[in-house]
């Protein structure tokens, strides 16, 4: 290993042992006052994936009543 593939490496190591809060509250919003994705994308950076897993399910945690089904035919 040269000495740019070891200060690569310890750079990425550096990066993932980041806890997932600093990074958030490092974000800055943009113009409109808010952060948009590719921003959210940029910071995690690797670690983007797992991020955007957990934060597209969160709505699915919310409890909802059951469906119902609308017939043509009412009774």
């Amino acid at each position: 290993m040269n000495d740019s593939e070891i200060e690569y490496e310890a750079d990425i190591h550096s990066h993932t042992s980041e806890k997932l809060s600093d990074i958030l509250a490092r974000l800055t919003p943009g113009t409109n006052g808010r952060v948009n994705l590719e921003q959210l994308d940029e910071a995690l950076a690797e670690r983007s994936f797992g991020a955007f897993i957990v934060l597209f399910s969160i709505p699915n945690l919310i409890p909802l009543p059951p469906a119902r089904r609308f017939s043509s035919h009412c009774r």
